[in-house]
């Protein structure tokens, strides 16, 4: 199984979010084709002093795609089912955009739920 995690890096440069999914439907693509189970998840925030207007439609958009799954993945993980997951704070996320261990469980539950 493939989780593609991915998208957020995008955002920083001049990527736009349809760019950003083309890359994670790639992928897909790209590991289907082997024969892998593929799971494509939602995008993070970052914590809100890292965030603006133009980023938050950014990441919105892309997660329309993502969970709309055009790139026809096995399964879409959608983070924000997790409050703490859809709202970072420092908490989870100690350099704005990363999960630390904490914030990994998280993820790890809203994973389970989705493969069981």
């Amino acid at each position: 199984i493939l989780i593609i995690n991915g998208g957020k890096n995008d955002n920083v440069g001049e990527v736009t979010p349809a760019q950003a999914y083309a890359n994670l439907v790639s992928i897909n693509v790209a590991a289907q084709a082997r024969g892998i189970i593929t799971a494509i998840s939602t995008v993070f925030y970052s914590v809100a002093s890292e965030m603006s207007p133009t980023l938050y439609a950014w990441v919105d958009v892309i997660n329309a795609l993502i969970m709309a799954n055009s790139a026809g993945a096995n399964h879409v993980i959608n983070y924000n089912v997790d409050p703490d997951l859809a709202t970072p704070t420092l908490e989870y996320f100690p350099d704005t955009i990363h999960p630390n261990n904490a914030g990994l469980a998280l993820m790890a539950t809203v994973i389970r739920g989705v493969f069981g």
